[in-house]
């Protein structure tokens, strides 16, 4: 049926057409998300969801064990090797297991993306063995990081009470806690230690919290920013 801009028809007989793809392809870019740090207890949790290049539709991922360094050992590449290949690999998340990655080796796991119109794109992220805690977790996660740091020790996971961003007034004390736990599983009657920074000065260069106790799980400032 073919009907014109005021309202008239006619029908036609069958009709052909092609679909062409647009003269520039929009190109497929893979995105990691992952953490900057876990512990010898923790799973590890990669994210393709920041990927760009969708042209329309849901990208398409592919999530493999692209290598293992470290270990001679065959029954270990191969134990860890079927561990992951039979993990769900074709989502935006990939979990992995804390008992499916040994400690002391170094592993990396490659995202490939691709797109309706044929456009791909590949990243890798290395998760490799430590020895130490970080001293200091600024951020939960880090986009594009090359290298997942798996330390020999767990680590606790942190909670800080409210929302990320806060406005507050100048009549109103800072006060910013938080709670700090260690896995059960791993750890058990750990005392643990708090230690807070500020990352970024006021205009003036005066530190909010200089003076202030800084080795519990709460900080206050009694004068406002």
């Amino acid at each position: 049926m073919i009907r014109s801009l005021d309202g008239k028809s006619l029908r036609a007989g069958a009709l052909q057409g092609t679909l062409l793809p647009p003269s520039t392809v929009p190109a497929a870019r893979a995105v990691v998300q992952a953490p900057a740090t876990i512990g010898s207890c923790d799973g590890l949790t990669l994210f393709g969801s920041s990927s760009e290049g969708q042209a329309g539709r849901a990208l398409t991922y592919s999530w493999e064990l692209a290598s293992i360094s470290g270990s001679s050992d065959q029954t270990i590449i191969l134990g860890v090797t079927a561990s992951v290949a039979s993990l769900p690999r074709d989502r935006a998340r990939f979990d992995v297991p804390a008992n499916t990655l040994y400690g002391g080796l170094t592993y990396s796991f490659k995202l490939t993306v691709s797109n309706w119109l044929g456009s791909s794109n590949s990243q890798t992220v290395q998760v490799g063995g430590g020895s130490v805690y970080k001293r200091l977790i600024r951020c939960n996660f880090v986009c594009n990081v090359p290298q997942v740091v798996k330390t020999a020790l767990p680590i606790p996971s942190l909670s800080v009470a409210g929302t990320q961003l806060r406005s507050l007034t100048r009549d109103q004390e800072t006060i910013i806690s938080v709670t700090a736990s260690m896995s059960a599983a791993c750890v058990t009657n750990v005392s643990l230690n708090y230690r807070w920074e500020q990352v970024n000065a006021l205009p003036s260069g005066v530190e909010e919290f200089a003076g202030v106790t800084l080795s519990s799980e709460t900080v206050r400032s009694e004068r406002a920013l």
